[in-house]
């Protein structure tokens, strides 16, 4: 059978299997990392089942709770993502010899079906063979989540529960100063590190230019995973009482894209007036070419900027810092990068906005603290161990300057 999928038919070749490139270009371009392989059209009853196929993760999860064939769809779904990587990671088709399971699978949650499935693969001894480790590894996951979040059933939560503590600690140290707490930055290879993520996370040939920052927070594969951030943050606002945090949002490569994450940030009702709380503020890290160019543009939506001088640093001089070839190139104090400091922190006082730096080059460099201090800039992050020491430079620098204005 033929499918149509966002107006666009979909057909099968002469094995009556559809191309996975085409269903997801029809689905919006999702990512898969194995297109070779292919979905017979028996394994599908309907359109909603193939769009419940493609590498959506868990999104659908707690929005829809739609039943199909007797079974929960969503299941479903987490069924055939989990049959996709044991065919990726260990090269075996598994998809057909699933079609009889999926169609039989009735469990009514998510973690029910996945252990079905589980039980019903060890059972099938050519499976189980080549997938042993990829079995193994799933229950290992599982395994260590239920022992990092014991006492709470509800996962979610307790990652709501435990970045909120976190934001909050810091917040409470320095209340009621402004405390500056950037929102999630991981690129995909850290992602990956972490507990599951590489069974989640895309390989990427170059993770530092890829998808971090703020391209995470609006797309349908992490978008989820953000709304929880603003979740914590709202409840050391509201909860905590703690209105002294401003967020950050990094690696904003767009206008549009930074409208985007304030749409998100919006829905949450974050930068609201409260009673006895105030809105709150939200920065933009300037770690990139186009922070400087169009920082009128950026100082429009964002209330203030925080300069990255690492990754600054690196795509102003096109190099990657953690490459040993080039790294004797990395230098903060360039001319070029000096300049585009200079930049920021004009154009965002002429918008009246403040502008920090939170890279490293102010704990290394005591000549390129004095220059930010020259240039105007509103606040400097330091590594602990340099802090007295430069903050003692900092006073004698601002008394040499104040003399200097009379």
């Amino acid at each position: 059978m033929n499918l149509v999928i966002n107006k666009k038919e979909i057909t099968t070749d002469s094995h009556g299997r559809y191309s996975l490139n085409d269903l997801h270009e029809a689905a919006g371009g999702l990512n898969s990392q194995k297109p070779s392989l292919f979905y017979r059209s028996d394994s599908f009853n309907s359109v909603v089942e193939v769009l419940n196929a493609q590498n959506r993760a868990f999104s659908p999860i707690v929005k829809k709770q739609g039943r199909y064939n007797g079974g929960t769809w969503v299941c479903k779904e987490l069924v055939y993502k989990y049959a996709m990587w044991i065919s990726a990671e260990y090269e075996v088709n598994v998809i057909q010899t699933f079609d009889s399971i999926i169609n039989k699978i009735n469990a009514p949650t998510v973690m029910e079906a996945l252990n079905d499935l589980t039980l019903k693969i060890e059972s099938d001894s050519a499976i189980a063979s080549k997938c042993g480790a990829a079995l193994a590894h799933y229950k290992k996951v599982k395994k260590e989540i239920d022992r990092i979040t014991v006492g709470y059933p509800n996962k979610v939560q307790f990652y709501v529960d435990k970045l909120a503590e976190g934001i909050g600690r810091i917040a409470a140290a320095f209340y009621p100063k402004d405390v500056i707490v950037r929102f999630s930055d991981f690129k995909s290879n850290e992602y990956a590190d972490l507990i599951g993520g590489r069974r989640f996370e895309p390989k990427e040939a170059n993770p530092m230019l890829g998808w971090r920052g703020a391209s995470r927070y609006y797309g349908p594969e992490f978008s989820e995973a953000y709304d929880l951030e603003c979740q914590a943050v709202k409840k050391v606002r509201e909860e905590f009482g703690l209105d002294n945090v401003i967020m950050m949002v990094p690696f904003c490569r767009t206008i549009e894209e930074g409208k985007k994450v304030l749409k998100i940030i919006d829905k949450h009702k974050l930068r609201q007036s409260k009673k006895k709380i105030k809105p709150l503020q939200v920065y933009v890290m300037c770690e990139i070419p186009a922070n400087v160019i169009l920082a009128d543009k950026f100082s429009k939506i964002f209330d203030g900027f925080s300069i990255g001088s690492n990754d600054l640093t690196q795509l102003t001089l096109g190099l990657d810092r953690d490459s040993s070839l080039v790294a004797h190139l990395f230098d903060e104090r360039n001319e070029a990068v000096k300049r585009s400091i200079s930049q920021i922190i004009k154009v965002a006082h002429q918008y009246h906005r403040k502008v920090g730096i939170c890279g490293q080059a102010p704990s290394d460099f005591p000549e390129f603290v004095q220059f930010l201090l020259e240039e105007g800039i509103d606040s400097i992050s330091l590594n602990p161990d340099t802090v007295i020491k430069t903050t003692l430079q900092v006073s004698r620098i601002e008394k040499r300057l104040k003399k200097k204005k009379k």
